[in-house]
């Protein structure tokens, strides 16, 4: 195995691989990244029931394995030094190493010795393209791009068996950029691996150097199915135990519905040991324990019948529309008992080049005891997409919006970025595979939403009790009535207590409405962020459950009358009726005109 740099001919464009900024950022961390890709993946290739089992460890450099690793390594100091990444206290000959190894799955299979549509030439020659089914969770198209960014030298190895033939096969990959050494110019990738004789990068398959490879690097695979990856010179903090509170935070729901166990540098995180190691006694949770019960009876749900089944064009009226008095009136009563709700979507999927698909995914819903602040899951496959839940914000309810497989969750597949963390409408591969896709997009983003408003406005939770102790009340001779516990009557001396100044107002105005400050909107308060909702008013029901894009859009370059004059504030648009507001300065001003001046129109608001 030798290091292999293609030289650039000098009619080549450069094309330097910019994609790699996108794997830290201040919102998602390397380590959250390198977690979320690896796992995607890993999942991705699950072979049979079992639940999919990854290893993270750490290799700490060994002084007997140096003139192995000087050997290998050591032929790519020029090009580190030629792209600026010269590290004076690296030693190439003492690597230590990240390793992290799926088991339970298919490898990657496919020709090694030529290109062809498989999994190996997809996660060794090709950058931003694959030949998976889209209904997977990772593709490894960007995705795999982690690991050199994960290495201080921009490297790594795998080491995959595949579940086909049992090959096992060993290469390495080095990105940089376009770099210059001497009067020759190479491309930014370079393969640690044999040449054939056709000029291809082909893998080490003798059983000698595998043998040797493996005990120096680090690997537990033997001859298992599945790949293992090694990361010398990891980044600072990528260590297993670092490591383990992203793989709570960003696959609780694999592991709790026994799709996945990770061993991170300790025991098994598995669905029967989560709660141990993700919430040990006397720390900090890392998950709220009703999350983690409500996932738990989503596992069991999924397993028997929805309590309700939406009839097939349910899109076209909304939910509100698609049920019957008896189906809504029962989903209430559940709900507002602190019951699982289950209801099954069906919807119709047109991607360009077929017919018609039919898909359904599934929504659940659970009323946080004592209106508790909630939270919203949106699954895809097994992957969360965690900025999907600010489309269920400010509700006191546990939701999960579940695409499982099928046509929904490839339609959702090709809608996310390239960070798999949030969809999008207007995403270039999902309108180049499906018709009417960001219509489609928004009724499946609101549902869960619009399921929620219609059973939480039919809850009603009395107390007869709830203000015994604080009120008597005189019968007309005079006489306290007290509580029958206690006969003595407490004279309560209530102080007045002012009014909070409000932060800004809303007021009606001819075809739309005004949002103004208010004396209590201090400059200590800013940036503030304000949620405006609008809808029109109707004689019956919910205005905001049955509003349609018809009606008017908030949104740039949508066909609407609509008008929004604007100071001392920005504003998106996160919905056709939806404004994200960001107050900037204390005396700032939000207009909004262009509705039917013959129908009335109702707002809400929320900071």
């Amino acid at each position: 195995m030798e290091l292999l740099f293609r030289e650039v001919r000098p009619d080549e464009v450069e094309q330097e691989l910019t994609q790699k900024d996108q794997f830290n950022t201040d919102r998602v961390p390397l380590a959250a990244t390198l977690v979320r890709e690896s796992h995607q993946n890993s999942t991705d290739a699950r072979s049979g029931d079992a639940p999919v089992r990854t290893r993270l460890s750490y290799k700490a450099a060994d002084p007997a394995n140096r003139q192995f690793w000087t050997s290998l390594l050591q032929p790519l100091q020029a090009h580190l030094k030629a792209c600026d990444l010269t590290m004076p206290d690296i030693d190439l000959g003492m690597p230590d190493f990240l390793i992290i190894e799926d088991f339970g799955t298919s490898g990657l299979t496919g020709s090694f010795q030529e290109k062809d549509d498989g999994n190996f030439s997809d996660f060794w020659r090709r950058v931003g393209r694959s030949h998976k089914p889209r209904d997977k969770g990772g593709s490894w198209g960007l995705g795999k791009l982690v690991f050199p960014v994960a290495s201080q030298i921009r490297s790594f190895f795998g080491l995959t068996v595949r579940s086909d033939d049992r090959l096992r096969l060993l290469m390495g990959q080095t990105v940089l950029t376009t770099h210059r050494i001497g009067e020759r110019d190479f491309a930014p990738h370079g393969f640690f691996a044999l040449r054939s004789t056709r000029g291809l990068q082909v893998p080490v398959t003798e059983d000698g150097l595998l043998d040797r490879f493996n005990a120096a690097v680090g690997f537990s695979r033997t001859h298992e199915p599945g790949l293992s990856i090694a990361i010398p010179f990891p980044q600072d903090k990528l260590r297993p135990d670092a490591l383990l509170p992203f793989i709570v935070e960003n696959y609780f729901f694999p592991i709790l519905t026994e799709q996945l166990e990770v061993e991170c540098g300790g025991p098994v995180l598995s669905a029967r040991t989560f709660e141990a190691i993700a919430n040990p006694p006397g720390a900090a949770p890392l998950v709220d324990p009703r999350l983690i019960a409500f996932i738990r009876d989503i596992h069991a749900a999924r397993s028997r019948a929805p309590q309700v089944e939406l009839p097939e064009g349910w899109t076209a009226a909304g939910i509100g529309q698609a049920l019957d008095e008896r189906q809504l009136q029962a989903l209430r009563r559940s709900y507002d008992a602190g019951q699982l709700v289950h209801v099954r979507a069906p919807i119709v999927l047109r991607p360009r080049q077929n017919g018609p698909e039919n898909g359904t995914f599934d929504l659940f819903l659970r009323r946080s005891p004592d209106d508790a602040p909630g939270c919203a899951l949106f699954i895809r496959g097994s992957l969360t997409v965690p900025n999907e839940a600010t489309n269920f914000r400010h509700r006191n309810a546990l939701a999960a919006f579940v695409a499982a497989d099928g046509p929904v969750s490839r339609f959702l597949r090709d809608a996310e970025n390239p960070a798999h963390t949030s969809w999008n409408g207007n995403a270039e591969k999902l309108t180049r595979n499906w018709k009417a896709a960001g219509e489609r997009l928004r009724e499946i983003r609101r549902s869960l939403r619009e399921l929620h408003e219609l059973l939480d406005q039919g809850t009603r939770r009395e107390d007869p009790d709830a203000l015994k102790w604080l009120i008597s009340l005189k019968d007309r001779s005079g006489a306290s009535r007290a509580t029958e516990k206690d006969p003595t009557v407490r004279p309560i001396d209530v102080p007045a207590i002012p009014a909070a100044l409000k932060l800004y107002t809303i007021t009606a105005r001819k075809g739309g409405f005004s949002l103004r400050s208010a004396p209590g909107l201090t400059p200590d308060r800013l940036p503030l962020k304000i949620v405006v909702r609008a809808a029109y008013d109707l004689p019956t029901g919910n205005p905001f459950s049955k509003f349609s894009r018809y009606d008017f859009d908030f949104r740039t370059g949508a066909n609407s009358d609509i008008r929004i004059a604007k100071s001392g504030a920005s504003y998106s648009a996160l919905e056709p009726n939806e404004l994200e507001v960001i107050v900037t300065a204390p005396d700032f001003s939000l207009d909004v005109s262009g509705f039917d001046v013959n129908r009335d129109v109702v707002v809400g608001v929320s900071d």
